[in-house]
């Protein structure tokens, strides 16, 4: 299979979020948020990769509750052409936005905005997030390699990687990167 054809498979398949990410109401205090799936909270579990660093991370996602904020590329030196530098997540999955929240990231910095579909494990290619345009096309697919959830049971921490390599080649190319929370 080509690289060309695992991506066009890749961008095919449905991302699914759990019925608990689409129930939250959206008057709900956000102040904090209850961990219902990520052991992390209590685990000092490492990511398995160096660019993603410290502990508490979990590679198990079953939901996206707590990931409203914005957040920041984490390491030295620039981003990768095609990285992303900044995330903003406007909202938690909900019923009221169909599970995709819009967003502003900055990559190669320019400012680009849309829908994002947070994915949840997937027993093909594991959980992904696809970024979405404003006319709701797909504008590219990074892989979940884990996530890091706050004490207030936020989500802290992203680990990512872009999807681009054969498959066998997760990482083809690219390298794990990690988003931080910025703020509260």
């Amino acid at each position: 299979m080509t690289t060309k054809s695992f991506l066009i498979l890749l961008a095919s398949l449905p991302f699914t979020l759990t019925s608990a990410a689409c129930t939250h109401a959206p008057g709900d205090d956000d102040s904090t948020v209850a961990a219902t799936d990520d052991s992390a909270l209590t685990t000092a579990a490492p990511s398995g990769y160096p660019e993603c660093t410290g502990t508490g991370w979990t590679t198990t996602i079953a939901e996206w509750r707590g990931v409203r904020g914005s957040y920041m590329r984490s390491g030295f030196g620039l981003a990768a052409p095609g990285v992303i530098a900044s995330l903003t997540v406007s909202a938690d999955p909900a019923t009221t936005n169909q599970g995709m929240p819009s967003y502003v990231r900055t990559v190669d910095n320019h400012a680009q905005t849309g829908r994002v579909e947070l994915g949840v494990d997937n027993p093909a290619i594991g959980p992904a997030i696809r970024f979405l345009d404003e006319a709701s096309q797909p504008r590219d697919i990074f892989f979940v390699l884990a996530k890091k959830k706050t004490t207030t049971g936020k989500v802290g921490a992203i680990c990512l990687v872009k999807a681009g390599g054969a498959p066998g080649e997760v990482l083809g190319p690219q390298r794990p990167f990690m988003l931080s929370r910025v703020g509260l």
